[in-house]
Parts: C-alpha cells; structure tokens; sequence
C-alpha cells in the first residue's frame, strides 16, 4: 500500500504505473479527496 504523501507528491508516476500494471484507478480523483481532507483539517 502507498502512503497517500507520496502519491500526491508523486501521482503521475502512481498513475503509470497502474496503467502499466493494467489496474484501473482514478488517482486525480485521489489527489482531489486527499486535498478535501486536507482543508477540512485545517478548517478543524
């Protein structure tokens, strides 16, 4: 499992490499909802 830090800091490699692998994952979705979160920490 991936640490989701390092998929925002790295999603284009994430999503290739899926892609590669032949795994179907939307990571700018991931990439949104982590960002979401994260503003809502900050509003908390």
């Amino acid at each position: 499992m991936l640490d989701r830090k390092f998929i925002l800091e790295n999603a284009d490699l994430v999503a290739e490499n899926c892609r590669r692998r032949g795994v179907a994952c939307d990571i700018s979705q991931l990439v949104q909802l982590e960002q979401e979160r994260l503003g809502k920490l900050q509003e908390a």
